[in-house]
């Protein structure tokens, strides 16, 4: 067993989800086993569980061992205060924190067939896919016309969410454009954040200041709050300035 199979588990839910009890005997059910973080903290977020009869919302962090939530030093992060659910797959120790959480052993709720079938593909030799061998046989034609489908669905996606808001900014594509490409900047995890920083500068201050570089610096570094202390370099607070 490693870490990674064991999110893999969890996240996709390939264990028997009913009857399930903590090591310490207490009634375990899971509503919604959280958003898989691909990023610092807990390896899933904003959980939700009943544990007896009470619910309880936050974060799910997951190990081999529980001795490895020693290991990892997580008491001393504060990414792990609200921890609801300690999932292992071997409970080896107890573990004291400041905030106390319920403990669940996940081996005796996996199949040993599934345990099985992945140490078989691990076995194998070296593929493009491991588990090719378990894919529908299509032809070219299908795989084309699929990858075409999602691709239209995506692109019709995307318009529908745009074409929704331009209303809102009285069909001014640019104000659209402006906020999108912002988000586009933030990814995925930040785009939302960039997206709100954009829609505090209205486009035709962009528009005004698309010359001065330091102007348009000091207006995104500003709204997004990144200027609101006190710097040694020169440059930042010349950005302050401005």
């Amino acid at each position: 067993m490693n870490e990674k199979l064991l999110q893999f588990i969890w996240r996709f839910r390939y264990f028997h989800f009913t009857d399930l009890q903590t090591v310490n005997g207490e009634k375990l059910t899971i509503i919604y086993s959280g958003q898989y973080n691909e990023h610092q903290g807990p390896d899933f977020l904003e959980a939700k569980i009943k544990l007896e009869e009470t619910i309880l919302v936050g974060s799910i962090e997951l190990h081999v061992k529980a001795s490895d939530w020693e290991l990892h030093q997580h008491s001393q992060d504060s990414q792990y205060d609200n921890i609801i659910l300690h999932v292992v797959w071997r409970n080896d120790k107890t573990i004291q924190t400041q905030y106390p959480f319920a403990t669940l052993e996940l081996q005796s709720y996996v199949s040993n067939i599934l345990l099985e079938r992945y140490d078989y593909l691990l076995q194998q030799p070296t593929r493009f896919i491991a588990c090719q061998d378990y894919l529908p046989v299509l032809s070219e034609l299908n795989w084309i016309s699929w990858k075409e489908r999602l691709g239209i669905e995506r692109l019709r996606r995307k318009s529908v969410f745009i074409l929704d808001r331009l209303p809102q900014y009285k069909n001014d594509w640019a104000a659209v454009f402006w906020e999108e490409i912002a988000a586009g900047f933030g990814i995925k995890i930040n785009a939302e954040a960039f997206r709100q920083i954009a829609k505090t500068i209205p486009v035709s201050i962009v528009r005004r200041q698309r010359n001065s570089l330091i102007v348009l610096e000091a207006l995104l570094l500003g709204q997004a709050g990144l200027l609101n202390r006190d710097f040694e370099e020169e440059y930042p607070n010349q950005l302050k300035k401005e």
